[in-house]
C-alpha cells in the first residue's frame, strides 16, 4: 500500500509540474517582455 506512490505519479505530482510550466512560461514571457522593450527606443 505504501510503495503505490512510488509507482505512479499521483495528480498532486501533475499539478505541481503543471504549475511549475505555467510558472516557467509566464517568467519566459515577461522576461521577453521586458528585453524587447527596454532594447527598443522609447521615443
Amino acid at each position: 500500500m505504501g510503495s503505490s506512490q512510488v509507482g505512479t505519479p499521483g495528480p498532486e505530482l501533475s499539478m505541481k509540474t503543471t504549475r511549475a510550466a505555467l510558472a516557467l512560461g509566464v517568467g519566459l514571457t515577461v522576461l521577453l517582455t521586458a528585453g524587447t522593450s527596454s532594447a527598443r527606443p522609447t521615443h
